[in-house]
């Protein structure tokens, strides 16, 4: 059964004011008018390049019932309002109060996480494990700001057990803003790396907004903490209890051992409360047996078996653009990584590529962004390190990743090997004419670069040949 708004209920979660007749029931709730469905609640959202309220007549037209408007539109518009609707200060602000309001209405449980990097994936790999034993409801795609989670939350069935979130944010006070509306039973805290300093400051101010998850943890709950993290005795003194893991560390959930194979698969150890299990991963990349250590610990606070977490890690396939394997042309295999790029994220794809056998390996980097004032050091640092990765051709493109090139020649990588593009035509153009049968590609950039058409543009010259 699809869970019924009361008219009293859409205002008590908002504390907004009624204008018109408010209908006596909603079935769902919409941002979008072109998804709307006969009788439910449309809510207009302002952003830097929209206005929902262009839209009322559309979600009228669609059937709405009713709206939720700002008192911006209201005091322009007051005579001729296309919907009965509910008035408030911040139509973002009250969809958040919806979500949580809803988030109390039903049973189920949230595990919410966050990470400077990986959190996508222990997402991907918590919902794998949960999913043995519980119905679970997750973010999907990107739908992990101040839209993507109350829209989450409005989704998930009455019959829902676990809800599993993504919390990503980009300055200060949205993650505050984010666990006050899921209100976690579980906050998980991946990893704090250098990512979005261009509004966070310093990776202690990175730290501080991370672990406001913790802070809003539910009577009860627990938080998940990576002892390897160089701001853990930081995150442990936040108020819930503690599982933490680590591969370096002693902790209630360590790595013992870990190997990888040739194909850059991570074989490990795990030591857990009931004993020592084996682990064999089947997506590539030495780094995800951290995020494996935290959906590890999730399973063992909901109490799924040990056999059957190593199970479901086995089982687990990377999402589209997180270090996934395609073929390439002429024989060769590209890892495909343009999901989004920060220093630590970079250097655990280059591990990658350097575990993987291969005849030849081949770097193509684009921009780090978001990095704030020193984003060229983190550049030329990424560069001086790239000798150490095995690689035999270097591909750049972007102002930032020529400071990557610079710095590998002057750490001795050959300078006939670094070839530094100005399009991304140009890069794929000599990237054909390089590529050769064995050769490993791996591709890498911040999503703003646009990579993905250089994937495609190998992987579609296949498709055009074979």
């Amino acid at each position: 059964m699809p869970f019924i708004w009361q008219g009293t209920d859409l205002l008590a979660a908002t504390g907004g004011q009624p204008v018109g007749t408010i209908p006596d029931s909603v079935t769902g709730i919409s941002t979008d008018s072109r998804n709307i469905k006969t009788g439910d609640l449309f809510v207009a959202l302002r952003g830097e390049r929209f206005d929902g309220h262009d839209y009322l007549h559309d979600a009228r037209m669609a059937g709405a019932g009713a709206a939720l408007i700002d008192n911006m539109y209201l005091k322009q518009n007051a005579s001729h309002l296309p919907l009965p609707s509910i008035v408030v200060e911040d139509t973002l602000v009250a969809y958040g109060n919806l979500a949580r309001y809803y988030r109390r209405c039903l049973s189920f449980s949230v595990a919410a996480i966050t990470g400077s990097v990986g959190k996508s994936t222990t997402r991907r790999m918590v919902a794998h494990i949960l999913q043995r034993t519980f119905r679970i409801h997750e973010t999907k795609k990107n739908y992990n700001n101040l839209v993507g989670t109350p829209k989450t939350l409005l989704e998930a069935n009455a019959d829902t057990d676990i809800v599993v979130l993504e919390h990503g944010i980009d300055r200060p006070g949205e993650m505050l803003r984010l666990a006050r509306i899921s209100e976690p039973n579980v906050g998980i805290v991946v990893s704090v790396a250098p990512c979005h300093l261009e509004r966070l400051g310093t990776l202690e101010g990175i730290a501080t907004e991370k672990g406001m998850l913790l802070t809003e943890v539910q009577p009860n709950g627990w938080g998940i903490i990576n002892l390897d993290s160089p701001f853990a005795s930081y995150l442990q003194s936040l108020p819930p209890h503690c599982l933490c893991f680590s591969l370096q560390r002693h902790a209630p959930v360590q790595c013992i051992h870990v190997e990888t194979d040739d194909l850059a698969r991570a074989c490990f150890i795990v030591r857990d409360p009931h004993g020592t299990w084996s682990c064999n991963l089947s997506a590539p990349g030495a780094h995800l047996v951290t995020n494996a250590l935290a959906a590890w610990c999730v399973g063992e606070i909901y109490g799924v078996p040990s056999e059957e977490r190593s199970l479901a890690l086995h089982e687990f396939q990377a999402d589209w653009g997180r270090l996934r394997r395609r073929a390439g042309r002429n024989g060769s295999i590209v890892l495909d990584d343009v999901y989004n790029a920060n220093p630590v994220a970079f250097r655990a794809a280059l591990d990658t590529l350097r575990r993987t056998s291969a005849s030849r390996r081949i770097a193509v980097i684009g921009n780090m962004l978001e990095l704030g004032p020193r984003s060229a050091e983190y550049h030329r640092l990424l560069g001086q390190d790239i000798p150490e990765y095995g690689i035999d051709y270097l591909f750049t493109l972007g102002d930032l990743a020529l400071c990557v090139n610079d710095g590998a020649i002057e750490k001795g990588f050959p300078q006939n090997c670094a070839v530094s593009c100005i399009s991304h035509e140009e890069l794929v153009q000599r990237l054909l004419e390089l590529i050769k049968p064995g050769d490993l590609i791996l591709v890498k950039a911040s999503r703003g670069m646009a990579f993905e058409s250089v994937v495609e543009r190998i992987i579609e010259f296949v498709d055009e040949t074979d």
